[in-house]
């Protein structure tokens, strides 16, 4: 724009200086006088002053580019939210691990892993029943071994189990005893057991576990009436070798009758359980008795 302005200015002067001046003889200096006086017009090419008002609107252009840098910033920032939310997935771990209650669907011993019947001594049935519409009647009637095993147990460093028993007027024998719940490590080395006994007219509980060494640590006897029952256990692993601190405590009908400490047992794991008559059925032990309502946890007590 400041070149066009200057061409202008510059044809000015020049027709002035030819319409002024016409020839008078002998007048040949003043021309040459005169010139200068239009020297001023050429002040017009002032109007190049101009151009430093064009670079200083150039200058604000470049401030621009500090705007982008802006926006990038905030799109990293964001990647640590994804991750934390992907690691805490695997940490979930169900503290239920198995819960049967006899009731169908599925019908009679099915939620069990499997089921050792003797020709169909052990069954489901509602006259058996003593929570709900069904329970698992436990007929001995030879001394065949009857139970059902849950095989969902992966080598557990803790193993709660909660079950409902009713003796049901069984006839033992004084002093005829055997195992109702087997728990072990692998799928043959028993590391957990509860034991029913006749003594003196009474029925009677303990429980026991196995330490590294196999060694047994076994609880006191404690009665329970000819009625339904319920029986929780919390079994311990030991945390580490030479710790010494697993342990085994046993809850009837929500009271707290044994809390065995102090076991070396940091290399057992719970693995399989069996419930019903699952070891040592004397002769002097023959009728029916009922279990009822069966869960397993790994943390929580669960109560009736």
């Amino acid at each position: 724009m400041t070149p066009t302005s200057t061409s202008t200015s510059t044809a000015t002067p020049v027709e002035t200086v030819t319409a002024t001046y016409t020839a008078m003889s002998g007048d040949t200096a003043t021309p040459t006088e005169t010139i200068p006086t239009f020297t001023p017009s050429a002040t017009f090419t002032a109007t190049d002053t101009a151009t430093p008002t064009n670079t200083a609107t150039a200058t604000p252009t470049p401030t621009a580019t500090p705007s982008p840098t802006h926006t990038a910033t905030p799109t990293p920032t964001r990647t640590p939210t994804s991750t934390s939310t992907a690691t805490s997935s695997p940490t979930a771990l169900a503290d239920l691990i198995f819960a049967d209650d006899f009731e169908p669907p599925p019908d009679g011993l099915l939620a069990w892993t499997s089921n050792t019947n003797d020709a169909g001594d052990l069954s489901a049935s509602s006259a058996s029943a003593l929570v709900g519409a069904q329970g698992m009647q436990a007929l001995i009637d030879d001394n065949n071994l009857i139970y059902v095993t849950d095989d969902l147990p992966n080598a557990e460093t803790r193993y709660r189990a909660r079950f409902y028993f009713d003796p049901n007027s069984i006839t033992m024998a004084n002093k005829d005893a055997h195992y109702l719940l087997y728990g072990y490590n692998g799928t043959s080395t028993i590391v957990l057991r509860v034991e029913l006994r006749r003594f003196s007219g009474a029925y009677q509980l303990r429980v026991a576990l196995r330490n590294d060494s196999n060694s047994w640590t076994s609880s006191s006897w404690f009665p329970i009436t000819d009625a339904s029952h319920f029986i929780e256990i919390d079994w311990r692993a030991s945390t580490a070798s030479g710790a010494n601190n697993g342990g085994l405590t046993l809850w009837i009908d929500g009271t707290q009758r044994a809390n065995l400490i102090g076991v070396d047992n940091d290399t057992r794991r719970i693995d399989r359980v069996q419930l019903g008559a699952v070891s040592g059925v004397d002769t002097g032990t023959r009728g029916t008795y009922f279990f009822d309502a069966f869960e397993s946890h790994r943390q929580i007590y669960i109560g009736p």
